[in-house]
């Protein structure tokens, strides 16, 4: 991508005025500043199935990721409206320092980054661009494997695909090589057209065609006949939900021809590799299932061991519109603290369960 320097004064202050104006009342929705914005795909409505669990598990919950309802609504399932896909074509917009400068208003979209009130030194000029990320995806592994990823795929053809990201999780770049995208990193850079795709809650058939193209070319990279499953180990990375036998559960599993991957200590292209065409992909609920829902065997299932002090069922959404099955195992609390243990043969039983359902 070719990026053309303009000519600017040494310094401006419309990053400072942009704040000011934030300050003085509520910054208005990407709707209110488009210059058009359309549905790629409309809403839909579908009956969720219910997820697979022991009743008696849910005795052991004491905190939720989200809150109970909304928990409940997940593994109960029944009746869902999905969101539309949305298509953004923004005027003036300017990257800088992780923020998004539009000409009436300016929106954080790095989480770290610090506010900018001037902006100074060489700015440069773009006619068009593709947003490649979403608040979230920039904050999470999770959400930018599952949610920008297939995002990028719908909004590639309007533009080079750029992000306003300072820095990188350690297996993007291999995913984007797999898969075969290119994303350009920008800084003081403004654009005369700018596209964004809102995935936000809109897990529709137009979003699922996308992870199933993403799941192709993976398994195209990696090529991998259907195995047994994979477990992913979490350790303790991440935000602090340490299972205490996790080590213990791993050999269990190991020994009825699971693969155990620690993702933290393997390369990304070893755990592309692993998980490719998994028969069930099994770990703490975290960010590193989606390394095995993103290239789970069709008609697959995942398996969460949850956390008691922070059940999250959020891969329910994705395994209904992929056609996953979903179940989980909730552990034991250790004093109060966020570690946990999990009955190990309660595990087997549910994966006896989830293995034993037919394949299509």
């Amino acid at each position: 991508m070719i990026f053309e320097k303009i000519h600017t004064p040494r310094f401006s202050t419309r990053p400072a005025q942009l704040h000011l104006r934030r300050l003085l009342g509520k910054p208005p929705h990407l709707s209110e500043v488009a210059e058009r914005s359309y549905e790629l795909h409309p809403a839909e409505s579908f009956n969720a199935p219910p997820a697979y669990f022991d009743a008696s598990d849910m005795d052991r919950v004491v905190g939720y990721g989200t809150n109970r309802d909304r928990e409940l609504r997940r593994i109960q399932g029944g009746p869902k409206t999905i969101n539309p896909t949305v298509m953004y074509r923004l005027r003036d917009v300017q990257m800088l320092s992780g923020h998004l400068l539009f000409p009436d208003m300016i929106r954080r979209w790095e989480h770290q980054a610090r506010m900018p009130w001037i902006a100074t030194g060489d700015q440069f000029e773009c006619d068009i661009g593709a947003l490649a990320n979403s608040k979230l995806g920039l904050r999470y592994f999770a959400h930018w494997l599952h949610d920008d990823l297939p995002m990028c795929l719908a909004v590639q053809d309007m533009g080079p695909l750029v992000s306003p990201q300072t820095g990188s999780f350690g297996h993007q770049s291999a995913y984007l090589q797999a898969i075969g995208l290119e994303i350009t990193r920008c800084d003081s850079v403004r654009f005369k057209e700018l596209y964004f795709v809102d995935d936000w809650h809109a897990e529709n058939s137009h979003k699922k065609d996308r992870l199933l193209e993403i799941r192709k070319r993976v398994w195209t990279a990696c090529p991998s006949p259907s195995h047994e499953g994979v477990f992913l180990v979490r350790g303790s990375g991440g935000q602090r939900r340490v299972l205490r036998n996790e080590m213990e559960l791993a050999a269990s599993l190991s020994e009825r021809g699971i693969r155990v991957v620690d993702v933290a200590k393997s390369s990304p292209q070893d755990v592309m590799r692993q998980c490719a065409n998994a028969r069930v992909v099994i770990g703490v609920e975290g960010s590193q299932l989606n390394n095995g829902l993103i290239s789970i065997a069709d008609g697959g299932s995942m398996l969460v061991i949850q956390p008691p002090r922070r059940f999250n069922c959020h891969h329910k959404e994705l395994c209904d519109i992929l056609g996953v099955r979903y179940g989980f195992v909730v552990g034991e609390s250790f004093d109060k603290s966020a570690d946990f243990s999990v009955d190990t043969d309660s595990v087997h039983r549910l994966l006896d369960r989830l293995m034993a359902l037919p394949t299509t």
